[in-house]
């Protein structure tokens, strides 16, 4: 009731509302214009980035956070060689850039076999989720201390790869790539310091949505408070888990017009916004339920399942249980006062569109970062497939720490020669600016090496002898 008189008083009073005094407007988000001194900032910023090669950024970062100490050796040995670390290093990269441990094996010192090998004894899913939380943790100290203080919010997107090969993970998404190519999606949680808190490989015909709570949930103590998310990540029974679980989910619907808004109490008829709410909602059901939701939250909470799977079989039963239904209806009154909060608050619209454009800013970054075999993806062996996204999300906060280490200090560096930055355009320079790093590697062009019109000699042949061979040979010797 609150909220309606808000979103009706914002509509008399010429507030930016999305109620034309019969019925919620949708409209797409007004484009942000940055002021012509934050644009300035952040170009002088960004210039003042060293150049470098991405391998060097990795090795950087290592020395300042020390997270190749959770790479270790799976049998528990902790002692490592450079030459080891250098091997781990060219694995992580050859994972992350998605060229593959042979090509990398061209462009390196080290041999295919010895990459494969660190990867199999170092890069495992536990070890770089661990390096990866001890990256963030340095990312929030350093970005609270030099640059931005958190907002605590959060978002999460998905991101569609075309797969090499059959997988069981992959499907057909026919907007965008037809009928010939299957893909899989990328699921990735991002905070307000474009630090990658979660990220997770699904099939590409799965709802996004149903997977939002999963990396917010496992890392409880370190996942923002408020969370935002596309059209394709909000469901009713989302609603509500969050809800539940004491966290704003504010998600930007594309629908939003559309939507049904549940009517709770009598209502205010005298107000035009009060006809808004068309549904009458149903509380004797949530009431009745009331105490198993509160164990389904506490389930969620304790991690004693998977939201997912939880929400997966929930929204795919064709006969939904009470519990199903509770849920259901408790997350339409969720949904309802967000609808109601988002159509008569300019200022929650602009923060949720802003960290969902930081969200396209860090996809981006992923494909600068996956470039290797035109941004496709081996999906064959699931559990390798997270591996390589794992480590790409590794490499990604990386690339974060780094860019806001020298942002930093380039801010210093202006305050001292008389130039400083505005407080007001600092929150506009990013730290997922990538085209100052290096990707590819570097190419030799040593013309005193030329061959001069002669043939280089020939790789040994590797021929494996036919049956018929290999018995007359044996009849021969006999």
């Amino acid at each position: 009731e609150a909220l309606v008189r808000r979103v009706q008083h914002g509509f008399e009073n010429g507030v930016d509302v999305l109620f034309d005094g019969q019925r919620i407007v949708g409209r797409r988000p007004d484009a942000q214009l940055l002021p012509e001194s934050a644009i300035r900032s952040r170009a002088t910023t960004h210039g003042m980035l060293p150049k470098v090669s991405l391998p060097t950024v990795v090795i950087d970062v290592a020395g300042d956070t020390g997270f190749m100490l959770e790479l270790g050796h799976t049998g528990g040995q902790q002692a490592r060689s450079p030459e080891r670390n250098g091997q781990v290093f060219a694995a992580l990269l050859a994972a992350a850039t998605g060229i593959g441990y042979a090509r990398m094996a061209a462009a390196c010192r080290f041999t295919e076999r010895q990459l494969r090998e660190a990867t199999e004894r170092h890069l495992t899913i536990e070890n770089v989720a661990a390096a990866d939380a001890l990256l963030r943790d340095a990312i929030r100290r350093l970005a609270s201390s030099t640059i931005r203080d958190e907002d605590r919010i959060g978002s999460s997107d998905g991101q569609r790869y075309p797969v090499i090969g059959r997988s069981a993970l992959a499907g057909f998404a026919a907007r965008e790539a037809g009928y010939r190519r299957q893909m899989v999606t990328w699921m990735i949680w991002i905070n307000d310091q474009y630090a990658h808190f979660g990220s997770k490989v699904i099939a590409v015909t799965e709802r996004e949505g149903l997977h939002t709570l999963d990396a917010i949930v496992l890392a409880d103590s370190d996942a923002p408070r408020e969370h935002t998310a596309d059209t394709h990540g909000a469901t009713e029974l989302v609603f509500g888990a969050f809800g539940l679980l004491g966290r704003r989910f504010i998600p930007r619907l594309g629908d939003i017009a559309d939507v049904l808004l549940n009517r709770l109490g009598p209502g205010q008829p005298h107000l035009a916004a009060d006809a808004l709410l068309t549904r009458k909602a149903r509380p004797q059901m949530i009431e009745d339920q009331w105490e198993q939701l509160l164990r389904l939250a506490g389930s969620i909470k304790r991690g004693w399942i998977v939201p997912s799977v939880l929400l997966s079989r929930m929204h795919a039963d064709s006969r939904p249980d009470r519990l199903t239904k509770a849920l259901r209806e408790y997350g339409r009154l969720d949904r309802t006062n967000f609808i109601l909060e988002w159509s008569g608050d300019p200022n929650l619209r602009g923060r949720g569109q802003a960290q969902l454009n930081k969200g396209e800013s860090a996809n981006a970054l992923h494909r600068y970062v996956g470039f290797g075999n035109r941004g496709r993806v081996y999906a064959r062996d699931p559990e390798q497939l997270q591996r390589h996204m794992d480590c790409r999300r590794l490499v990604s906060n990386a690339m974060v720490y780094w860019n806001t280490r020298y942002i930093a200090h380039a801010l210093e560096t202006l305050a001292r020669g008389g130039h400083p930055v505005p407080d007001e355009d600092i929150r506009h320079i990013h730290p997922v600016h990538h085209e100052h790093i290096n990707p590819y590697g570097h190419y030799r062009f040593d013309t005193r090496r030329a061959a001069n019109g002669k043939l280089r000699p020939l790789r040994p042949a590797n021929i494996t002898p036919t049956k018929t061979a290999a018995t007359n040979a044996t009849a021969t010797n006999a």
